[in-house]
């Protein structure tokens, strides 16, 4: 099982940096709670400047939404559908 969230803004390898993540997975899946971890992890993130995503047209007929800033999963399929829509043309 993996399970992700916000962790801190450094590397760390320490579990309890990972405190609430476990707590959030053992939440959902309440029997975690008897498992030992084995391994956490985490690493840097890239940021942007803007708190929001954006959408972008590289050139005619290309388009694309970036800076999603950690909230990729749910931003871009909304930005994927958004573009797609705006690619199709009139209907």
């Amino acid at each position: 099982m993996v399970m992700g969230g916000r962790g801190k803004s450094r590397e760390s390898s320490a579990r309890s940096d990972y405190a609430s993540i476990i707590a959030s997975a053992v939440e959902l899946y309440p029997q975690l709670a008897a498992c030992e971890w084995e391994f956490v992890w985490g690493g840097k993130v890239a940021l942007t400047l803007e708190p929001s995503p954006a959408p972008a047209r590289a050139r005619p007929g290309v388009h694309a939404a970036l800076g999603y800033n950690g909230r990729g999963v749910a931003m871009a399929t909304v930005m994927g559908q958004a573009a797609g829509r705006s690619g199709a043309g009139p209907r």
